[in-house]
């Protein structure tokens, strides 16, 4: 693995390929900053990758704006917030960790960065837990999602997933309380633990529509009443 690892870090001094050297949680705006050890020439037709997962970019309800921090020429990284630019993370559903990668036209991908802001103070509507025992999102006193969601025992809604990600190793409650955190999120479907195999972990999908019921044992779906 050392030895891959030491490969990767050449090949991208060779071939002059911008490396993520740094994330951290910009605490006066409330938003995260990526920062490169030399930033492209050219901004533009660049995808995010967060958790090995493609995502949106280009903001809209619930979802995260990326912006250079400054005028391209003199950037040295990225700013992840939401609109309206330059707004804070707090309703947006991404995960203060976890691991995030760029790949840039012309140039290829960054490396992937492994990241965990919750110590710093990062707060998004994100349920993700984090290495350093905090959660991305709130906490509150007490669980009250149900009152507010319709549950569907052994019901899958598949399709129309939220950012095209599923989080694993949350409970039932915050996947509920991620949807609701969400105003674009309208349901969900979580999955049992074990159903991919004796030792799998639990999943959780946020959906942006309400897609139709399958029946299927092991899932639990809810729908904002």
């Amino acid at each position: 693995m050392a030895i891959m690892i030491a490969l990767l870090v050449l090949v991208q001094i060779v071939y002059g390929i911008s490396t993520i050297t740094y994330v951290r949680w910009n605490a006066n705006l409330k938003v995260i900053e990526i920062l490169f050890d030399k930033f492209p020439a050219k901004w533009g037709g660049w995808t995010m990758y967060v958790d090995g997962n493609q995502w949106p970019m280009e903001g809209g309800p619930g979802k995260a704006v990326v912006r250079p921090n400054a005028a391209i020429g003199s950037a040295t990284g990225l700013f992840v917030g939401t609109e309206p630019w330059l707004s804070d993370l707090e309703k947006v559903y991404f995960p203060c960790c976890g691991t995030i990668q760029f790949s840039m036209p012309g140039e290829g991908s960054s490396n992937s960065f492994q990241y965990d802001l919750a110590k710093e103070g990062c707060k998004t509507a994100s349920p993700k837990s984090c290495d350093s025992g905090k959660k991305s999102s709130p906490p509150t006193d007490s669980f009250m999602a149900f009152r507010d969601i319709k549950l569907e025992s052994n019901i899958d809604r598949p399709g129309m997933d939220f950012a095209h990600a599923a989080y694993y190793g949350l409970t039932l409650e915050q996947c509920a309380q991620g949807c609701l955190n969400v105003t674009s999120c309208k349901a969900f479907t979580y999955v049992m633990p074990g159903f991919g195999g004796p030792n799998s972990a639990p999943a959780c999908h946020l959906k942006n529509s309400v897609p139709d019921p399958v029946s299927k044992e092991g899932c639990v779906s809810g729908v904002k009443s």
